[in-house]
C-alpha cells in the first residue's frame, strides 16, 4: 500500500489515435500534445496517476509517436515511462492489447489520453479489491448515443453497450478504468465491430458475460472526451475554472492599456497592447496581441493577433497563426492550424 492507501498498480495512457476531429489542430501535432490552459493534453492523464502514486507508465503511440515521447520527457524529465507503439489504430481494446506484455499479468489503471476530468483516481483504486476484474467510471450524460454505456439491473452491471441508437442508459463511460488480467481474456474472445475496431465496451461485456466482478464508480464531477473543437474549449474553460489564480501571467510578459478579466492564462514572453482578454482564454507563451478583444478562447504559442475589430470569440488558434487587420461587424469564430495566415 502507498501513503494514499492505494495498492501499488500500473498505469497506461492511450495516445495512438489519429485526432480526426480536431483537424486542422491535428494535422502536423499528436492530440495528447495540443495545448490546455498551457499545458500538453497528456499532462494532465500523466499527474493524475502521479497523484495517487503510479509510477510505473506505459503509454501507447502511433508510428509518429515521437512529439509525444518529447513531451512526456520535457514535463517529466524523471519518469522513464515505457513507451509501446500501436502501428495500426484499431480501437480501445486493441491498443490496450499492445500492452500486455507491459501489464505482464498485473492490475493496471488505464486512461484515455484525450479525456480530461476532474475526479480524483482515488474514487477508482477505493473500489478495487483482488477479486474484482473491472471498475469502470462512469457519468451520466443527456445524449448517451456518442457514448459507451453501462446499463444496470439494481446496482449490478447488466449490459455495455457502444454507442446504442435506442436510449437504453444515460450512465456514460468515461475515459477511466481499473482492469485486472482477466481483460486480456476477454479481448481475445471478442471479434471487430462492425466499424471494424476491438471495442473496449465489447471486452467488458466479455468480462460481465462471463461471471466476472465488473463495477462502477459514478461521478458527478465535470468529464470531457476532448474529441471535438466544442469539447476542446469547454475543457479549456473548465481547467481556467480550477485554477489557483483568477489571472495567471507568464514570464517576461508586457502588458500595456489592457484589460484582463478573470480567469484568463497567458505565457511567458507574451506581449500585449491595448487590448481586452477574458474571460476563459488561454494565451500561449511568446504571443502578441494588439488592438484585440478575446474571449473563451484557446490561443496557443507564437500567435499574433493585430488590429481586429470583432471580438474574437469561440475560437482555436493554432502554433504560429497570425491574423490582422480585420474590421467587420460579427464575432469571429475560428479554428485555425498552424502557420495560418488571415489578413484583411
Amino acid at each position: 500500500m502507498t501513503e494514499t492507501g492505494v495498492d501499488v498498480m500500473k498505469g497506461l495512457i492511450l495516445c495512438a489515435g489519429k485526432g480526426l476531429g480536431l483537424r486542422p489542430l491535428t494535422l502536423n501535432k499528436a492530440k495528447p500534445a495540443v495545448m490546455l490552459a498551457n499545458k500538453p493534453m497528456i499532462c494532465y492523464c500523466i499527474e493524475k496517476l502521479l497523484d495517487i502514486n503510479i509510477r510505473d507508465i506505459g503509454i501507447v503511440i502511433g508510428p509518429n509517436g515521437d512529439e509525444i515521447k518529447a513531451v512526456v520527457d520535457t514535463n517529466f524529465p524523471d519518469l522513464h515511462p515505457v513507451f509501446i507503439t500501436q502501428h495500426r489504430p484499431a480501437g480501445i481494446a486493441a491498443a490496450v492489447s499492445e500492452a500486455k506484455d507491459f501489464i505482464s499479468g498485473e492490475s493496471f489503471l488505464l486512461l484515455l489520453g484525450d479525456n480530461i476530468f476532474s475526479e480524483d483516481l482515488c474514487t477508482l483504486t477505493n473500489k478495487f479489491v483482488p477479486t474484482t476484474d473491472a471498475v469502470i467510471m462512469v457519468t451520466y450524460v443527456d445524449k448517451p448515443e456518442k457514448f459507451g454505456v453501462v446499463v444496470f439491473d439494481g446496482d449490478r452491471v447488466s449490459k455495455v453497450i457502444e454507442k446504442p441508437k435506442v436510449a437504453v442508459s444515460n450512465w456514460a463511460i468515461t475515459g477511466a478504468y481499473i482492469f485486472g488480467p482477466e481483460i486480456f481474456t476477454a479481448i481475445a474472445n471478442i471479434v471487430p465491430s462492425k466499424r471494424g475496431e476491438l471495442e473496449i465496451t465489447d471486452a467488458i461485456q466479455w468480462l460481465v458475460t462471463n461471471g466476472k466482478n465488473v463495477v462502477t464508480v459514478r461521478t458527478t464531477k465535470w468529464w470531457l472526451d476532448t474529441g471535438s473543437p466544442e469539447n476542446l474549449l469547454k475543457a479549456n474553460r473548465c481547467l481556467l475554472e480550477t485554477s489557483d489564480q483568477e489571472v495567471k501571467l507568464g514570464k517576461e510578459c508586457i502588458v500595456s492599456n489592457c484589460q484582463l478579466i478573470p480567469p484568463v492564462i497567458i505565457g511567458d514572453r507574451c506581449t500585449l497592447t491595448d487590448s481586452k482578454v477574458g474571460p476563459y482564454v488561454t494565451l500561449g507563451s511568446d504571443s502578441k496581441l494588439n488592438d484585440v478583444q478575446t474571449n473563451n478562447s484557446l490561443l496557443m504559442n507564437n500567435v499574433v493577433l493585430s488590429n481586429i475589430k470583432p471580438v474574437v470569440f469561440n475560437s482555436i488558434i493554432s502554433s504560429y497563426a497570425h491574423i490582422s487587420d480585420l474590421d467587420v461587424s460579427d464575432e469571429l469564430n475560428v479554428l485555425l492550424g498552424d502557420y495560418s495566415r488571415v489578413k484583411g
